[in-house]
């Protein structure tokens, strides 16, 4: 008796599992045309847009890097069911509603890619270069990247189970709570091209005639992603109907991360502006960059401890260390100061620095690092705007994954594996010769690199000038010397 109620059991569970999906497979001829007369039902917001400026071949390899991550994190963003479509069936059940749209050709396995889309030619995305472009280049990686959509696993917007969640929160989902085993759960996503030399290309790109893109992908399953839903068909998928899509774009342009360093590439992204891909008309949209929320990208962990002062600051070891915050005050080393922030390092005892005898140990010294490798420390007392940037940064770059440091001169990131893809070949590349230093500051401590600059000493309040000396990067006078790579943040307001 047990066995055939184990036997029951297991059936009942199959046959659970293979119904979830199917419960409106049964549809007949007249409720399959009232499905075919719907109007598209879906619209999709982002709030979150960043450029990771990393150049190499391979970018996409590295698992923790990109080039463009965007994605829905606050509330009432993400996924929605349109209004107008909702209004369109005021007084029908949600049953009705869901089984027609779940069969409607016009919606039917629709899902949301992101990509970079020409202007006018929204049916693929572009390659970078390309056999016809002139620069041996090609859209290598990952160039497309699925939000909310998996059509194998059935993990689309008009899989029963999603259509259901939807049709609840009419203001919006941005991530698929309650759902288990289910790919794509978040409404994110991220691009990266894996071509050194992709990178200027790729902002020359979206600054002119692309746009970074949100498409409804079809149901082609031989090229998945590429084709986007287009308003002139039933189906939805007319690939002659480049020029209007349903969707969002976005164009953008880019700064220099340090202005006063004149051979400097705009690598900062500065401005966001948004689409409507229907028609390419502008959206109603309030985007900011902040300058205080880029961030240098450090190459590994041994460049953020690269030190700039040419003698030891404060020593001590064991008990006696002295312990600092690098969020303090006291670690801005001030205008006249080289270098990077304080901080407590434990190095090799190697010339008994602390006179104890011993040249055999580690000993604490306070010296100057690129930047401070240390847990995130947010002030409880903080303004919310500053609460706000370390959320903002921490959607985007995971902590098992990266140091973040936000300090009162510039910020800084440095990948925690040591993973130096983002600056790639950048020696083979610009074809320098000896050792590649990346020149992480324009204040670095290297005088024959100097451009000696004035300005008034306001930090300290008073009338006269001190001399700035800057370290150009990727100059004719400076060889083998490169600019940092650079995150970028922006968000809608």
């Amino acid at each position: 008796m047990a066995l055939i109620s184990l036997i029951f059991l297991m059936l009942l569970f199959q046959n659970c599992g293979q119904s979830e999906n199917n419960n409106f497979d049964d549809i007949s001829s007249i409720e399959q045309s009232e499905a075919d007369a719907l109007p598209f039902a879906f619209d999709l917001t982002v709030d979150h847009i960043a450029y990771m400026s990393c150049d190499s071949n391979s970018v996409n390899q590295s698992g923790k890097l990109f080039n463009f991550k965007a994605g829905a994190f606050n509330n009432n963003e993400g996924i929605k069911i349109r209004e107008s479509f909702r209004s369109s069936l005021a007084g029908k059940s949600k049953r009705f509603v869901l089984k027609r749209l779940a069969a409607s050709k016009r919606n039917k396995g629709a899902g949301v890619v992101m990509s970079v889309r020409e202007g006018g030619r929204f049916q693929g995305p572009i390659l970078i270069g390309g056999d016809d472009g002139g620069t041996g280049l090609d859209a290598i990686g990952n160039y497309m990247a699925p939000m909310i959509w998996n059509p194998i696993s059935l993990v689309h917007l008009t899989s029963e189970k999603v259509l259901n969640f939807l049709w609840d929160r009419p203001d919006g989902v941005n991530y698929l709570e309650g759902f288990s085993n289910l790919e794509g759960k978040t409404f994110e996503g991220e691009i990266a091209y894996n071509t050194l030399g992709a990178q200027q290309l790729l902002r020359n790109a979206v600054s002119s005639d692309s746009y970074l893109t949100f498409t409804f992908a079809t149901e082609n399953l031989e090229n998945l992603g590429v084709q986007a839903r287009a308003p002139s068909s039933e189906e939805g998928n007319a690939v002659a109907a480049n020029g209007s899509v349903w969707g969002k774009g976005y164009k953008m342009n880019f700064a220099q991360i340090n202005p006063t360093r004149p051979n400097s590439p705009r690598r900062a992204l500065s401005s966001v502006r948004g689409y409507n891909l229907e028609n390419e008309s502008s959206l109603d949209e309030d985007w900011v960059c902040p300058p205080s929320e880029r961030y240098i990208v450090v190459r590994n962990t041994t460049d953020a401890l690269r030190r700039y002062d040419a003698a030891n600051l404060t020593r001590g070891s064991g008990g006696s260390a002295v312990a600092n915050n690098p969020w303090d005050s006291a670690y801005d080393p001030g205008p006249e100061t080289q270098g990077g922030y304080m901080m407590n390092v434990m190095i090799p005892d190697t010339e008994d620095i602390d006179s104890d005898g011993d040249s055999n140990e580690l000993v604490s010294v306070r010296r100057k690092v690129v930047c401070p490798t240390i847990p995130d420390d947010i002030d409880l007392g903080s303004s919310e705007h500053t609460i706000d940037a370390w959320k903002r940064i921490r959607s985007l770059l995971p902590g098992e994954d990266w140091y973040v440091f936000r300090g009162p001169r510039y910020n800084c990131v440095v990948p925690k594996q040591n993973d130096t893809a983002c600056y790639g070949n950048f020696e083979n590349s610009q074809g320098s010769s000896g050792t590649t230093i990346i020149q992480y500051l324009p204040d670095e401590d290297l005088p024959e690199f100097w451009i000696k600059r004035k300005k008034d000493d306001v930090a300290r309040g008073e009338t006269n000038t001190v001399v700035v000396r800057e370290t150009e990067c990727e100059g004719p006078s400076t060889p083998g010397r490169f600019c940092p790579q650079v995150i970028s943040v922006c968000h809608k307001r």
